[in-house]
C-alpha cells in the first residue's frame, strides 16, 4: 500500500498529464473571457497610439442566451410511476422546491447557462454539507420550525479549475477527475474533517502559480502561502469492484499535504456538466460566442482603422 508521500505523487502525476491535454482549451477560455470583460485589446500588442474600440457581441450574446433560458426559471419535477405514488410524490415535490429554493438552485442554473453560453462547458458540483445547520418553517410539515442539520449544496465550479481524465470524453468514462483550488488555511485548519490532518508548518507545496490552480484568465493572481492561501485537490475516482459495480470516493490534498480518503455518496461523480454545443469525441462543448468570436474580431478591427483615419483627418 502506497504511503502518503507516494500517494500525492500519483495524483499529481495525474493533474500533469490531466493539465497538459487541457492547454489548448485554456488558450481559447482566455480569449473569450477577455472579450467578454471588454479586455480583448490587452492580448495584442497594439501601439498606445492605436484606436481601440469594443463593440462586444460576445457579452450581449452570453447574457441575451442566459436570459431566454432562465427567464422561466426552470426546475425537475418528480412524476409518480403508478397512481398508488401519486399523494407521495406530490409531498415529495414540496419537499425538493421548499430545498431548491433554501439553496439558492436558480442561481446555480443561471450561472451554469452563463458559462456554457460563453466556454462551451460549465460543471455543476452537487455535495453534502454535514457542517451547515440551522432552524426554519417548512411548506411539507407545515407553519412548525424545525431544526436540521446537514445540507445539500451546489455551486458552478470554473471550469479552469476542473481537470477531467484526459483520455475520456464523458464524465462518466472518466477514470479520475480533480478539482484544483485555492483555499485559505484557516478554512483548512478549521474544517472539522481536516484539522486533524493538516499542519500548515508541514506542508510541502511551494508552487505559487496561478495557473497551476486554474486561476487561467489574466486577473491579478499575486498570492503566496504567506498570505495564508494554499492549494487544496479533490481527487474524485472510481475503482471496479466485485459484482462489476464501480466505487467512489475522492481523496484531499492541502499544501502538498495528503489528508485522508473517503467514500462518495451517492455512489457517482457529485458533478453535473452543461454543454452549449456538445463535441464528438471531446470532453469540453464548444459555446455560441466561440462561433462568433472571429467576426466579433474583424469588427474590432474594422472600427479600430475607421476610428484611426477619422482621428486622422
Amino acid at each position: 500500500m502506497a504511503t502518503n508521500k507516494e500517494r500525492v505523487s500519483e495524483i499529481m502525476e495525474d493533474f500533469n498529464k490531466a493539465k497538459t491535454k487541457r492547454q489548448k482549451k485554456e488558450e481559447m477560455w482566455k480569449e473569450l473571457d477577455a472579450f467578454d470583460r471588454n479586455e480583448q485589446w490587452n492580448l495584442s500588442q497594439a501601439p498606445a497610439w492605436l484606436p481601440k474600440p469594443v463593440t462586444n457581441y460576445i457579452h450581449l450574446v452570453k447574457y441575451t442566451k442566459r436570459a431566454a433560458f432562465a427567464v422561466e426559471n426552470p426546475t425537475g419535477k418528480l412524476r409518480p410511476v403508478s397512481p398508488k405514488g401519486m399523494d407521495k410524490v406530490k409531498t415529495l415535490n414540496k419537499a425538493y422546491e421548499d430545498t431548491f429554493e433554501r439553496i439558492k438552485g436558480r442561481a446555480v442554473v443561471r450561472d451554469s447557462i452563463s458559462d456554457s453560453k460563453l466556454l462551451g462547458t460549465a460543471i455543476a458540483h452537487m455535495y453534502w454539507d454535514e457542517n451547515k445547520e440551522g432552524r426554519l418553517g417548512s411548506t411539507v410539515l407545515g407553519d412548525e420550525e424545525y431544526q436540521y442539520e446537514g445540507e445539500i449544496g451546489t455551486k458552478v465550479i470554473d471550469i479552469g479549475s476542473f481537470y477531467p481524465d484526459p483520455n475520456a470524453f464523458t464524465l462518466d468514462e472518466c477514470r479520475f477527475v480533480i478539482v484544483r483550488e485555492r483555499k485559505n488555511a484557516d478554512w483548512v485548519k478549521k474544517n472539522p474533517k481536516f484539522k486533524d490532518k493538516f499542519n500548515k508548518e508541514e506542508s510541502t507545496d511551494a508552487n505559487d502559480n496561478p495557473s497551476e490552480r486554474g486561476e487561467i484568465y489574466g486577473r491579478d493572481y499575486t498570492t503566496s502561502q504567506k498570505e495564508g492561501l494554499i492549494d487544496f485537490i479533490s481527487y474524485y475516482s472510481k475503482e471496479m469492484n466485485e459484482d462489476g459495480g464501480f466505487t467512489y470516493s475522492v481523496e484531499y490534498i492541502a499544501g502538498g499535504r495528503y489528508l485522508l480518503k473517503e467514500k462518495v455518496k451517492p455512489n457517482r461523480y457529485p458533478f453535473s456538466p452543461l454543454y452549449d454545443f456538445q463535441q464528438r469525441h471531446d470532453f469540453w462543448g464548444m459555446s455560441t460566442c466561440e462561433l462568433i468570436l472571429d467576426n466579433q474580431k474583424i469588427i474590432n478591427k474594422v472600427e479600430s482603422i475607421i476610428t484611426l483615419l477619422g482621428t486622422m483627418l
